[in-house]
């Protein structure tokens, strides 16, 4: 039996000595996975969120998409405990996924899908708006000369006395696809492969040994 004074006497001190190693071990393994889970989030933010768009990296626009990558804090289940980083844009599915994912976008309502072009998108990178909303003016469709479908249109002004007048020049505004291919950015294999050496550093910093395999 376990003794108010803290002592262990008779047969349970044997697993008593286990619920106060397992005690430990579940503690450190919360800090561990506390401490992986946000060093996780920021290695991603800065390795694929921040910078020009390549390969493997996506220029920051609104910002929202590297803003909604965040820790999770560690969860415990019975004996499993549970922790990790989540990327919480639902356009940030197609561009997580394992090396070699392509995922392809179709209209949902329309025939095409409206791509901004650099007159319609602000310095960021951020359309101004959507291809129907009035702050185009009249707009048109014309094919370019490669080839593809394309709607041109005005701008407004939106400073000084002339604010909300059409400019005089027509842009290209919004480039029409029937569907574009994203092949993913952000592979989870190789976020765990970088974050798994310094997950085991902070386990035998805290006196567990974790077995390699």
């Amino acid at each position: 039996m376990i003794k108010f004074d803290g002592k262990v006497t008779g047969i349970d001190k044997g697993k008593a000595r286990m619920d106060l190693v397992l005690t430990k071990a579940q503690k450190v393994a919360k800090q561990v996975l506390a401490l992986s889970s946000t060093l996780l989030a920021s290695h991603l933010r800065v390795r694929h969120f921040t910078g020009g768009t390549s390969a493997t990296r996506l220029a920051v626009r609104s910002g929202r998409l590297r803003a909604s990558v965040q820790a999770l804090k560690p969860t415990v289940k019975g004996m499993l405990i549970e922790g990790g980083t989540t990327v919480g844009t639902v356009y940030a599915r197609v561009h997580v996924g394992p090396k070699g994912q392509r995922t392809t976008i179709r209209p949902k309502s329309a025939k095409y899908l409206t791509i901004p072009l650099p007159a319609a998108r602000t310095r960021a990178g951020v359309a101004k708006g959507p291809a129907r909303s009035d702050i185009w003016g009249d707009t048109f469709v014309a094919k370019s000369a490669k080839g593809n479908l394309i709607i041109f249109g005005k701008d407004r002004i939106t400073k000084g006395k002339r604010a909300g007048e059409l400019r005089k020049k027509i842009h290209p505004l919004f480039l029409l696809l029937k569907s574009v291919t994203i092949p993913s950015r952000v592979h989870p294999e190789e976020a765990m492969k970088w974050l798994r050496p310094k997950m085991i550093a902070g386990f035998k910093a805290r006196g567990i040994l974790i077995k390699e395999t």
